[in-house]
């Protein structure tokens, strides 16, 4: 069961290396390399054997005539000269690029979203700190004029049974106020 693993494993990286290289789809590697392994080819099973037993240090995927046969029947060339491995590299390149490019807007839209939310907060809490302003500035002119008012004026109550009662009162309070005051007498009575 071991050797079975083995032999698959390095089977799917010979494979993927053979991609790497030539322009081979996954759909020919699978009917040209993973069916006929599966379906129990001699040819496979001896090749697979064979670079197992030489476990050589450098293996090249073209070494092993069942991969060149692939290489054949799919009628692919690998990139020759200098042109086509930079013309690999600038796909690269403009690969890590993009994906560069990807991050840094990403990266920005989450920074948007971040000073959205603190400008939001710093809204609602300039909001909330004037609301509380007000109302205490309202409090507390409310309680200067309910002391003003307690201290400056008397509410008095006419009642025609009592006569007189009312003249009495208002007397009284104008002589308090005129004390309070440090005023001797009073210049306008309404």
């Amino acid at each position: 069961m071991e050797a079975v693993a083995e032999t698959a494993c390095l089977l799917v990286n010979l494979a993927t290396q053979l991609m790497e290289q030539f322009p081979i789809s996954e759909k020919d590697v699978e009917t040209h390399i993973y069916e006929p392994w599966l379906n129990g080819s001699h040819g496979w099973d001896l090749e697979m054997h064979e670079v197992q037993t030489e476990k050589r240090e450098k293996l090249v995927v073209t070494d092993i005539k069942m991969f060149r046969n692939v290489v054949d029947i799919c009628n692919c060339k690998a990139p020759v000269g200098p042109t086509a491995a930079s013309e690999l590299l600038l796909t690269r390149l403009d690969e890590d690029k993009w994906s560069l490019l990807s991050k840094q807007l990403e990266y920005d839209v989450q920074c948007f979203r971040v000073y959205l939310s603190k400008m939001q907060n710093f809204h609602t809490a300039a909001h909330h700190a004037k609301l509380d302003w007000n109302k205490k500035r309202r409090e507390e002119a409310h309680q200067w004029s309910q002391q003003w008012m307690s201290q400056r004026c008397r509410v008095f109550a006419y009642d025609s049974a009592e006569s007189g009662c009312l003249n009495r009162c208002i007397a009284e309070n104008m002589n308090a106020l005129l004390r309070c005051n440090g005023l001797e007498k009073p210049t306008v009575v309404l």
